[in-house]
């Protein structure tokens, strides 16, 4: 019971052994006898050997590839550590995200220690063959790591087609880059809503006179939390800047009545700002939508980062120079990063049984009709080269037989047969099988996949796209694989709460403090044991306090130290070797 609060909860191991949890669990129970941190540490790496072997067989019998994220972390102490999680589809179809290693990086390190290091990972889990790809961010180190391991596995001939698949850079970290471009253009009126915000939450008492301003007929009522950014998240300034602008009237009002505020945007600057907020807005969304589902296969990324480059080249247009401004700088970062972009996501598009190769020349005609024909050869060349690398290491041949589509699920799994009726598809199946095993002459399962209509939109918006593939895979069985592989890519590498952001993930200071072995045995075993994602993983990890700054007028702030002073005892015990 301990250890699973420890794991599942984030609880303190300090509080098993001292503290007021302990006092009233005593309470409660006189005859419950504390337990010490060796005790619970040691039931920790018992579950960490255990569920390790479990993953192990997993992966070993899963027929499909796997497709890596890796992350450096850092400590308070600036010691480094790198995240290597493994992403892939289970027997079950269920895409699934596991975290592999999480093991310390001595200083100097350079971008050869860290592939290194992750090779020594893959050959210890015995997955060194089935690498299908590796996403990574734009750490200087991280050029030169992934060129070296994708060097060393495609000498071994491990990679599909010499790894040309192999590198994807994470989304949110291109998406990053290109926004801090356009805020480049408005960072006057960004620093007056700053210095704005720090002005009238500086104390109590103007906190409670800008709460008043809020509510008065001026003062336009919103719920939102007034907070001040860190720069280094971009989310939080998006999230300042939102704020701000939908409660303008009330900075107003405010400087009405405190004429010691002298911060305060102008109208024209206001003006700029909601447009700047507005801009913005589409970006945000798509990196909250992509970490909020619940099943963030690539396919869903094409339409998403397409619906962004309509909003750059429209902003081209814009009767505001400040946004024409920052539109063209965002458009100019975003065509840099979008052709190495653009051939992955689009093969995961065409897998998508609603969108395919005519839906994807139609995308990408409202960015430019003159190229788009060539564009979507150019995916399909790319498409059948990738193809051809599952069929030509395969004793299945590629063609299939003309037979009715699996009736397409959206969300919802098929009912359960009766006994005499799953006897029956047996024997139908089977009989399908010979019959492709026979057939050497016609057209492939990517023909066939092809050539029949795509689903419609409307009526199948929720589709599941892997439970899809499931139903299908007896007439496509090496292209079933192929979508596996490629659906299972991670476009980004850093969860929701970073989605928007340029800041580095640093170890909360009792964790830094941990042996490494604990490091890799808590963290990895939380993963496990949670499944696909777990919400508050990187909440945890991090020193993430400074994100937000989010007030009540009606708080005590003194309170609010006393209790942050409680937890950062408890929280000294955790896991301390």
């Amino acid at each position: 019971m301990a250890v699973g609060m420890v794991l599942e909860s984030d609880f303190p191991i300090g509080a098993f052994y001292r503290g007021p949890f302990l006092r009233w669990v005593q309470y409660l129970n006189p005859n419950v006898m504390p337990i010490s941190s060796d005790t619970i540490r040691a039931d920790v790496l018992k579950i960490h050997m255990r569920e390790k072997e479990k993953l192990k067989q997993t992966l070993a019998s899963i027929p499909n590839r796997i497709c890596l994220t890796s992350y450096l972390w850092t400590t308070c102490t600036t010691e480094l550590y790198i995240c290597l999680s493994a992403h892939f589809v289970d027997s079950n179809w269920k895409l699934n995200s596991k975290i592999l290693d999480f093991c310390y990086i001595s200083h100097p390190y350079s971008g050869f220690e860290i592939s290194s290091e992750i090779q020594e990972c893959l050959r210890e889990w015995g997955i060194e063959k089935k690498i299908f790809s590796l996403t990574y961010d734009n750490d200087p180190d991280n050029d030169g790591m992934q060129e070296n391991l994708k060097t060393n596995l495609s000498v071994e001939n491990w990679l599909l087609c010499d790894g040309e698949f192999f590198n994807v850079r994470c989304c949110a970290h291109i998406f990053n880059l290109i926004v801090q471009k356009g805020l480049e253009a408005c960072n006057d009126v960004l620093d007056k809503i700053r210095e704005s915000v720090a002005y009238v939450t500086a104390s109590k008492s103007r906190r409670i006179e800008f709460k008043k301003c809020v509510g008065t007929p001026g003062g336009k009522a919103t719920r939102l939390e007034l907070r001040r950014d860190n720069p280094t998240r971009l989310n939080s300034t998006y999230l300042m800047l939102e704020c701000a602008v939908k409660k303008q009237s009330a900075f107003a009002n405010f400087q009405e009545n405190d004429h010691d505020f002298k911060c305060c945007p102008s109208v024209e600057e206001w003006k700029r700002a909601e447009k700047m907020y507005k801009f913005l807005l589409p970006v945000y969304d798509i990196t909250k939508l992509f970490s909020d589902t619940s099943y963030p296969t690539s396919n869903l990324y094409f339409l998403q980062i397409h619906q962004i480059q309509l909003t750059l080249q429209e902003s081209l247009n814009s009767d505001d120079e400040a946004i024409r401004s920052v539109g063209e700088k965002m458009l100019i970062e975003f065509k840099t990063y979008w052709e190495e972009y653009s051939v992955v996501l689009g093969l995961s598009a065409v897998l998508d049984p609603r969108i395919k190769l005519s839906s994807l020349e139609f995308l990408f005609s409202k960015i430019d009709p003159s190229t788009s024909h060539e564009k979507t050869e150019h995916v399909k060349r790319k498409l059948y080269k990738l193809f051809e690398g599952y069929t030509s290491n395969n004793n299945i041949p590629s063609t299939t037989s003309n037979v009715q589509s699996a009736t397409p699920t959206r969300s919802h799994p098929a009912p359960s047969s009766s006994a005499g009726l799953n006897e029956m598809k047996q024997r139908m199946f089977g009989a399908l099988k010979h019959h492709e095993l026979t057939l050497r002459v016609g057209k492939s399962q990517l023909d066939v996949y092809l050539d029949e209509p795509n689903l419609n939109f409307d009526y199948y918006e929720d589709l599941d796209v892997l439970e899809w593939w499931k139903y299908t895979q007896k007439r496509f069985p090496e292209l079933s694989k192929m979508a596996c592989d490629l659906l299972s890519i991670p476009i980004t590498n850093v969860a929701s709460k970073f989605d928007f952001s340029i800041g580095a993930r640093v170890l909360r200071k009792y964790r830094s403090s941990t042996l490494s072995k604990n490091h890799q045995a808590f963290i990895c075993s939380r993963t496990w044991l949670s499944g696909f994602y777990c919400k508050d993983e990187d909440e945890d990890l991090c020193d993430c306090d400074e994100d937000q700054c989010e007030w009540d007028c009606d708080e005590d702030e003194d309170e609010e130290e006393d209790e942050d002073e409680d937890d950062d005892d408890d929280d000294d015990g955790a896991l301390n070797g």
